[in-house]
């Protein structure tokens, strides 16, 4: 607004330059007599000073409302700035809210325990120390980078970052954490990916529970009775699931595996 101002002031300036060159010549031409041609020359200087009154006065309103739409502009500026602020405020406020502990966010059924970050660094050709940012260009990779809540690292063997292999990812639902489950496990197959493992979590009470399925389906898997078998989370408690030769999944028997499990005691 301000270059605006200034160049109108320029014109107007330029046009009172010209107003002069046309009084000198008009007086000179206006009547044969001396008085005449003062009356002229008196006549063009009043009108002259009623157009420079005019002019200036038109500048100064126009600088005034300059001067006033620079303080509107700089309210809003202020209150856009404000509402910046706040919003900056929430947003990290959320982060440091998803990084705290939540008993809701963490349950175990919501959760999946990863081995083997070390080989996904590789096959992802990541240069990153930090084996969330692994984890995640693995979700990322397979569509599930968006449900995921939180990851942990388990620092179970090393106390360097670095070289954590093991981490704990909580995801949003069930749902989300069953399906970031199966895309990852069909990339590990696609990719032919070796030496990377998924399980999934359990209430401390149930761990041992869940440790005895997965020795009778080692057993099982030995004997040749099945081709594979999980040990799933499944309606929050620990399940064996059984696969043949058709390499589908369906739950064992309760008796059944109660009776064997009774039997490894």
């Amino acid at each position: 607004m301000t270059t605006t101002v200034r160049g109108g002031l320029v014109a107007r300036l330029q046009a009172l330059e010209d107003d002069i060159k046309y009084i000198r010549v008009n007086a000179l031409m206006i009547g044969d007599g001396e008085d005449s041609i003062l009356h002229a020359f008196a006549k063009q200087i009043k009108e002259f000073v009623e157009r420079v009154e005019d002019n200036i006065k038109k500048s100064v309103n126009e600088t005034e409302a300059c001067v006033e739409e620079m303080g509107r502009d700089y309210v809003k500026k202020a209150d856009l700035q404000a509402y910046l602020d706040e919003k900056i405020k929430e947003a990290v406020e959320k982060i440091v809210k998803s990084t705290n502990t939540n008993v809701e966010e963490d349950r175990p059924e919501r959760g999946l325990y990863l081995t083997g970050v070390g080989r996904l660094r590789e096959v992802l050709d990541s240069s990153s120390e930090d084996p969330c940012d692994v984890v995640h260009t693995a979700l990322h990779r397979v569509g599930s980078a968006a449900f995921y809540t939180k990851i942990v690292p388990v620092f179970s063997s090393t106390k360097l970052r670095k070289d954590v292999d093991q981490v704990i990812v909580y995801f949003s639902s069930v749902y989300h954490r069953k399906y970031a489950s199966a895309e990852l496990r069909r990339f590990f197959a696609r990719e032919k990916i070796l030496r990377v493992s998924l399980r999934d979590l359990f209430e401390k009470s149930d761990i041992d529970l869940a440790k005895r399925m997965t020795k009778l389906g080692f057993q099982l898997k030995q004997e040749a009775k099945i081709c594979r078998f999980r040990v799933s989370n499944f309606r929050g408690v620990p399940t064996l699931f059984l696969a043949g030769q058709d390499r589908k999944y369906s739950e064992m028997d309760k008796r059944t595996m109660q009776a064997k499990l009774d039997a490894m005691n």
